[in-house]
């Protein structure tokens, strides 16, 4: 019988470990338990609901049979505390042991790798995982290209295996890829905007910063881009050009903007009167023009997948 070993320093994390395996990872096959402090002194009492412990320190979970516990003899050299490994290779195609994909290492993302994605290949019957950290045009192109559009990716269930499927699930953000299915997705390819102005300190852009030039590319958790646009009657509209993120497009754009007539059909020469709009929209340099093309404006839904 094989099986993998761990050291749990505690009965809690045991307990931790156990439900992991079984609850959230679904994990087959027995994974070997050695407590230290049972292995260095056979005194040790389990708690309430744990299985007795033989005197060698060592038992084996059956994690595919809820509860069932076996001990086996062992010895002190078997044991090793987990260390903890990049998850996965994916340039040598060495993926993710089972207790990796539990006791998966956190690592600070180098800059020019920002985003952390999580690869997943049903091939031969098994399921090979990778954790790693990826550029944005890794991102760009493995999961918004490739797998955003694949409701088995972006609905991922780990009961469900379908030989030859392929996803990689990007996401942004501290720890984002803890689950195997990240909660907080990279929610949609960042574009390249034009920003100018202060909204804050209310300083709007001049006039020489509304003629389009270089456009700045937002970052994943701020993927779209707003025209900020204050008017006052009779005097030029103050206007601001910005990277936003979704509740700002829902709440600015789509809740207090879009359904105003002189919002999203701006014309400083039609519409003279005291005005605020907020115009939100997606794709790369969308809001070059003060008035976005209406199939840019953000609508809800989008990012669904």
């Amino acid at each position: 019988m094989s099986g993998r070993l761990a050291v749990v320093k505690d009965a809690t994390t045991q307990t931790f470990l156990q439900h992991t395996l079984l609850n959230h990872f679904h994990h087959r096959g027995p994974v070997w338990i050695g407590l230290t402090n049972t292995a260095n002194n056979s005194s040790y009492t389990w708690d309430s609901g744990q299985p007795p412990i033989a005197d060698n320190g060592c038992v084996a979970m059956e994690t595919n049979k809820a509860g069932v516990w076996m001990t086996f003899p062992c010895h002190m050299d078997t044991f090793a505390d987990i260390e903890y490994p990049f998850c996965g290779d994916v340039s040598s195609n060495t993926p993710c042991t089972d207790l990796e994909t539990v006791f998966a290492p956190f690592t600070t993302c180098p800059e020019d790798k920002p985003y952390c994605m999580n690869d997943i290949y049903h091939r031969g019957g098994l399921t090979d995982i990778f954790q790693r950290c990826v550029s944005r045009g890794t991102c760009d192109q493995e999961w918004y290209s490739q797998s955003s559009n694949k409701p088995q990716c972006t609905q991922y269930d780990h009961n469900v295996y379908s030989e030859g499927l392929e996803c990689h699930l990007c996401c942004y953000g501290d720890s984002c890829n803890d689950d195997l299915l990240p909660n907080n997705r990279a929610p949609t390819k960042p574009s390249l905007c034009f920003t100018c102005g202060d909204l804050d300190n209310n300083m709007p852009c001049t006039r020489l910063e509304m003629v389009p030039e270089n456009p700045f590319q937002c970052p994943a958790d701020m993927p779209y881009c707003m025209n900020d646009i204050y008017q006052e009657a009779g005097m030029a509209p103050a206007v601001f050009k910005r990277c936003v993120d979704e509740q700002g497009c829902q709440q600015e754009w789509y809740q207090e903007s879009s359904d105003k007539a002189a919002c999203f059909q701006y014309d400083p020469s039609v519409y003279t009167e005291d005005l605020v709009c907020h115009l939100c929209c997606h794709g790369d340099r969308c809001n070059a023009q003060l008035l976005p093309e209406k199939s840019t404006l953000y609508k809800p839904g989008w990012n669904s997948n």
